[in-house]
């Protein structure tokens, strides 16, 4: 998982944080800034267009 990957499958509990237990390193929580579920996965798309995501701390 990270910037050199070609494909990344991102499960949606993870990016919305509302996954029991530890978020795994290559997701991030969009709903953190978000207001709401629709916002949220505007801001992930943006994040990717723009390149933005994902970030060094989400790869390994």
């Amino acid at each position: 998982a990270g910037v050199d990957c070609d494909g990344q499958v991102l499960v949606s509990y993870d990016m919305l944080d509302i996954t029991f237990g530890k978020r795994p390193k290559f997701s991030k929580n969009f709903m953190l800034e978000a207001g709401n579920v629709a916002d949220a996965v505007s801001a992930y798309v943006h994040a990717v267009k723009n390149k933005q995501f994902p970030a060094d701390e989400h790869s390994f």
